[in-house]
């Protein structure tokens, strides 16, 4: 990919009408072998002219250029392109003048912008005609086209930053794949600041993924799917936007032709969580309890060791609460503020403690935790969580046994696994043996044989102890299924 970033100031205008022609186009239909004839055909250069100014009524916002104090043949309105027009070397007086109106009225006048032989330009309006707070007001954006040995395999790519928005300056401009995600590992282009030009980006012959990213933070918030444009071509591609503030992108084809690419309607970003309920209600008390988020009633009704699916949310920040059932808000027994889902996080939140604790006891709190699904093939992965609030286990050494309950290795799996703690991501090939040392001694105090929970499979395993005091192992595994172990008799 051939990149040059080239920045412009804003500066000139000329909106003009002459004979149009392609300035790649070398054939010489001129019989005439008149030396003079000749010279001065090459004595001409050509513009090529886009109109994005943001007028207040898009349907209002036709205008006329005028050339040298003379009214050219050219009006045109808000997304309009004109094919290349041809014009004198030297220097040229241009205006931008409302539809019907006279010289007088220009909105914007560049005086002596020099055109100098076989050159090749783009000039565009940009900005609003009526600024608000924040807003750019009308200007012109010029830059040189170079068709300098582009390869038949290419497309060259002048990209223009026309989007007048705020919100838009600057942005980061990323490929993108066919679902919109970015592409390449960084930026094509960073800090992209209204009014920049990036010249000269070769990119190979197809459709092209381009995404917009407003805040720095690598997602996209505006995607476009740009067809193919052919090869051995130049093409201006202005990203911008309307009165309304829709950010659009319009490719300046050879032909004269234009091509408006409207953005590809994203998906609404969402996280999602599965929630686990190990808290210790007294003997005889309903467990059962109610999940509220945002100060609202979920729906989510369960009780003590039940588990969920994953629950899908909007991205964002939420309130949650623990609701004795059929409860109001104001009895919740536990809350978390400010809680963040971020776009594609899987989060695992459970309740553990006593709900009535005596002393030594934990009282009831939420802990949570973000889970792993990167790479997860041919394994299982668990996340190991100590939920027991049976005071006796706070620590515990955890370690891998075998099937007579021994333990294997030199050293613990998990060393001094304090209540709350949880070890994520703990890849392990199949069924393993678990043993939970209470001493520090290397001796097995409760065992426990998970079985093979299959390829791929990503679990949580909890765990737990009941009001009694006996302690149980809680594996909370996909489609909000779950499966409890008890001890083996050593």
């Amino acid at each position: 990919m051939r990149i040059a970033l080239t920045l412009i100031p804003l500066a000139l205008i000329g909106l003009v009408a002459c004979d149009n022609g392609d300035p790649t186009d070398d054939t010489d239909t001129d019989t005439d072998t008149d030396t003079d004839t000749d010279t001065a055909a090459d004595e001409t250069a050509f513009i090529r002219l886009t109109h994005l100014g943001v007028f207040p009524d898009a349907s209002a916002s036709a205008v006329d250029v005028w050339v040298d104090g003379e009214k050219s043949a050219i009006t045109f309105s808000f997304g309009d392109t004109t094919d290349y027009v041809e014009l004198p070397v030297g220097p040229h007086d241009f205006a931008i003048v409302p539809a019907g109106g006279e010289l007088a009225d220009a909105a914007i006048t560049v005086d002596d912008f020099a055109l100098a032989a076989d050159e090749r330009w783009a000039i565009v309006a940009t900005g609003y005609v009526a600024p608000g707070p924040g807003e750019p007001g009308l200007a012109v954006n010029a830059f040189a086209e170079d068709y300098a040995e582009i390869g038949q395999t290419d497309t060259r790519l002048n990209i223009v930053h026309a989007a007048a928005l705020p919100a838009f300056d600057p942005v980061d401009v990323w490929t993108v794949d066919e679902t919109c995600a970015p592409t390449g590992g960084q930026p094509l282009i960073a800090g992209f600041a209204f009014g920049d030009v990036a010249a000269g980006v070769d990119v190979p012959v197809g459709a092209l993924g381009v995404g917009l990213d407003v805040g720095a933070d690598q997602t996209v918030d505006a995607c476009f799917q740009v067809p193919a444009l052919g090869g051995g071509t130049l093409v201006n591609v202005f990203a911008g936007n309307d009165v309304a503030g829709s950010p659009f992108l319009l490719a300046q084809l050879p032909d004269g032709s234009a091509a408006q690419v409207d953005p590809e309607e994203l998906p609404e970003p969402t996280g999602r969580l599965r929630l686990a309920h190990f808290g210790v209600f007294p003997d005889g008390v309903d467990s059962n309890v109610d999940i509220w988020i945002n100060g609202e009633n979920s729906g989510i009704r369960f009780g003590f060791k039940d588990v969920t699916d994953y629950v899908e949310l909007p991205a964002g920040e939420y309130d949650f609460a623990i609701v004795p059932a059929g409860g109001a808000l104001g009895d919740a027994a536990a809350t978390v503020d400010d809680f963040v889902v971020a776009d594609g996080d899987s989060w695992t939140v459970f309740a553990s403690g006593y709900v009535a604790p005596q002393a030594g006891q934990p009282a009831l709190g939420i802990g949570a935790f973000a889970e792993d699904n990167a790479d997860l093939t041919d394994r299982v992965r668990l996340n190991v969580v100590h939920a027991a609030a049976l005071p006796v286990l706070d620590p515990v050494d955890v370690w891998v046994v075998d099937d007579t309950c021994a333990p294997v290795g030199s050293a613990p799996l998990l060393d001094d696994f304090a209540f709350g703690s949880v070890a994520g991501a703990v890849d392990i090939p199949g069924a393993i043996g678990v043993g939970f040392d209470i001493g520090g001694d290397a001796t097995v105090d409760a065992c426990f044989q998970v079985p093979d929970l299959g390829e791929g499979t990503i679990a949580n395993v909890f765990a737990v102890n009941d009001v009694a005091g006996a302690v149980s192992i809680v594996a909370q595994l996909p489609e909000g299924n779950s499966a409890e172990l008890t001890p083996e008799e050593l």
